[in-house]
């Protein structure tokens, strides 16, 4: 990957893990997924919640689990398998909604968006959002935060992308910004985010610290791994 960080002129965010803090925005979210889809069954929420990755000593989702790392349309379709009542298609209308309310009204961001946004627009970066979630929910979440607007680029599964780590989202964002792939940089907290910035031959992986992922799982595929996104700007300038 080029590492010369002037090269940068756009930066790709993923959503869950990187701007909003992961665990306190989702585990609440799947939680009321899982109980729905139960029928307050307490025994059938472990299993669905447990088999798709929540770990219930640390409560926390482990890193590259169907929960951490899947589109809502695969974490329903796992779901679906445990289920045999319902369907995919069902699952998902199901949670859609639940997990819709939970990121516009109950989403947790990391720091303050709306300085950290306009910190990264008045340095010239065109900034975009590439997640395996949807893309309206992403635009409401920014909107309740007031950042909406500075987004120039929204990507979702649900937008007519392959979900990452295909490169698809980020060729575009390149493709709505008029940027080149190693113009830009690609932040997230997990594999697959990182995995995205090969795939696409981005000019930067940036790993950070915010979602379910450590340090020993983002380095062997990042150019840095950061704390969170508000050491972005020092990063870049160096």
């Amino acid at each position: 990957m080029n590492i010369f960080m002037g090269h940068i002129r756009g930066l790709l965010f993923d959503r869950d893990g990187t701007l909003i803090d992961f665990h306190q925005t989702w585990t609440p979210a799947f939680t009321e997924a899982a109980t729905l889809l139960a029928k307050g069954d307490p025994e059938l929420v472990s299993r669905l919640l447990i088999d798709a990755g929540y770990d219930p000593e640390t409560g926390q989702s482990g890193p590259g689990s169907m929960l951490a790392a899947a589109s809502d349309a695969e974490l329903a379709a796992f779901w679906a398998t445990m289920l045999p009542e319902e369907t995919a298609d069902s699952i998902l209308g199901q949670i859609s909604g639940i997990f819709s309310d939970h990121l516009e009204f109950g989403a947790a961001p990391v720091c303050d968006l709306s300085l950290f946004c306009q910190q990264m627009l008045d340095l010239g970066y065109q900034l975009g959002i590439a997640t395996n979630g949807s893309s309206p929910s992403s635009k409401a979440m920014m909107r309740r935060f007031g950042v909406h607007h500075q987004f120039a680029y929204y990507a979702g599964f649900d937008s007519g992308h392959q979900p990452k780590p295909h490169p698809s989202m980020a060729l575009g964002f390149c493709a709505a910004t008029g940027l080149r792939p190693e113009e830009i940089a690609v932040i997230g907290d997990s594999t697959h985010d990182l995995k995205l910035a090969r795939s696409v031959k981005a000019g930067l992986a940036i790993g950070v610290l915010t979602g379910a992922s450590s340090a020993d799982d983002l380095q062997p595929f990042a150019d840095h791994v950061i704390p969170n996104i508000t050491f972005l700007a020092d990063l870049l300038a160096d």
